[in-house]
């Protein structure tokens, strides 16, 4: 846990930076989920309560470079950090796709994503990493569905990991949980 009370604009743009680089080092849900509380509780309190121009002027570029985080490719995989409603078009050496997500979360709790344009035409095969929030998540407790059916998946480092040859047109849902009831539990 890092606690960011009492830290300058400065100070949260640098642990941002830091936090940053870790998560595109080696991914994981918490250090992705730290770069969102960054970006969205801590540095945006600065932004409304500082009279610092400089001090805002540094917290905004940090926050708008966090838009760098929210997909992350690794060779054959893709890492999904936050659920913002987006639409990519992510090329690497050997595949190329679109990649849009469909959320209006937190407002609402269905997350959708569709695969288009992707190259080669016969479907990319692609691990996809979707962040999940903290807690003991199954199949059976967190549905995920790819093309309408039931996904089987597996938790590494706090994403379920979803493997497949991904072609246009191919969709994955699933409703984010409420997690208000783990939020005093320590997973």
């Amino acid at each position: 846990e890092i606690s960011t009370e009492g830290l300058t604009g400065f100070e949260l743009a640098d642990l941002f930076y830091k936090v940053s680089a870790t998560l595109q080092c080696r991914p994981s849900a918490s250090a992705a989920q730290i770069v969102e509380n960054l970006m969205y509780g801590s540095m945006s309190h600065v932004l409304e309560t500082t009279k610092s121009e400089v001090e805002k002027t540094v917290v905004a570029q940090a926050m708008l470079n966090g838009i760098s985080t929210l997909l992350a490719t690794n060779g054959p995989c893709l890492y999904i950090n936050y659920y913002a409603n987006m639409s990519s078009f992510i090329h690497e050496d050997n595949y190329s796709f679109q990649l849009d997500i469909m959320s209006s979360f937190p407002y609402d709790k269905r997350i959708k994503l569709r695969f288009t344009r992707v190259k080669p035409v016969d479907g990319v095969d692609l691990k996809v990493y979707l962040q999940l929030p903290p807690g003991n998540w199954t199949p059976q407790t967190l549905p995920i569905y790819c093309n309408g059916h039931d996904s089987s998946y597996h938790i590494e480092n706090g994403y379920a990991v979803i493997k497949a040859c991904w072609q246009s047109g191919f969709e994955i849902y699933f409703d984010y949980p409420d997690i208000s009831k783990y939020a005093n539990r320590a997973d």
